[in-house]
């Protein structure tokens, strides 16, 4: 079987409905693979550094009235959010029957998520700042560039058998993120399928016959669909067309004629795993 061991599973949780969803989606993950869910509740220095400043202020939405942000009341605001935050993964760990930890750090958001990273084998993320948003936050969009640990961006959970397709060029990191996503899929009963990326039949088939071998070493098993010139569109389709239900990649996607990789991200309606 494969040496990859997720133990720790880290959520940045701030009250947020991408937030919370990626919370929601994390925790039967956590109780598939026996990992512990560690919540983050980053309290963000530059907005504690905004109030300080005198011509701060807050617009409400729905009044279109203007008040004053105070440094205190902003602090105020921060323990409020952070209480829930808590009270969210208490009760999402406790339906789900994990181990949970809480944190609460202050300072940049990307930066505390990064440092909380050195101590999780696997971060997920929510998707966008609104439900259904593609759009890719720069908060996630720093991650994806920084971290050296898979990220999972979700944006619904997976299901109990969960199909991934795995792009796969036979490369080292190529066969590390073949593992990840064999561990995630294995403790929930799903399967793989390698989307085995090439520039031309001949190189598709070296590359089959290579993760074949590469799963049968770690006791695992795969089908396989062979991506010619891959391109964004092709592994859409391949996913669409072997039901996945989620998409793993290796962080740097070159294979892919140039795009990048938030590219991919935002075009694609599916969790995704990045592995580095």
């Amino acid at each position: 079987m494969s040496d990859i061991n997720i133990e720790r599973i880290l959520v940045a949780v701030d009250g947020s409905p991408q937030s919370l969803q990626a919370l929601h989606a994390a925790a039967p993950l956590a109780a598939s693979l026996g990992a512990e869910l560690v919540g983050l509740f980053v309290e963000d220095q530059a907005l504690l550094q905004l109030a300080s400043l005198p011509f701060a202020q807050e617009i409400r939405t729905y009044s279109a009235t203007v008040r004053q942000i105070s440094p205190e009341a902003l602090q105020r605001e921060l323990r409020r959010q952070s209480r829930h935050a808590r009270r969210a993964i208490e009760q999402v760990a406790i339906r789900s029957e994990v181990t949970w930890s809480f944190r609460v750090r202050r300072g940049a958001v990307a930066n505390e998520l990064l440092r909380a990273m050195a101590d999780a084998d696997l971060i997920v993320l929510g998707r966008g700042s609104q439900i259904g948003q593609r759009r890719v936050g720069s908060t996630a969009r720093t991650i994806l560039l920084e971290t050296t640990r898979p990220v999972l961006i979700l944006h619904r959970r997976l299901p109990r058998e969960p199909h991934a397709l795995v792009l796969y060029d036979g490369s080292e990191r190529a066969e590390h993120t073949l593992d990840v996503a064999g561990e995630i899929v294995g403790a929930r009963n799903g399967y793989l399928t390698l989307a085995c990326a090439a520039s031309s039949s001949r190189l598709a088939l070296t590359t089959q016959v290579t993760g074949f071998r590469h799963l049968r070493r770690h006791g695992r098993e795969a089908q396989c669909r062979w991506l010619i010139e891959p391109t964004i569109d092709k592994l859409r389709h391949v996913a669409r067309a072997e039901g996945a239900d989620l998409i793993a990649l290796p962080a740097d996607i070159a294979l892919l004629q140039g795009h990048r990789l938030d590219d991919l991200l935002e075009q694609i309606d599916l969790p995704v795993l990045v592995v580095r």
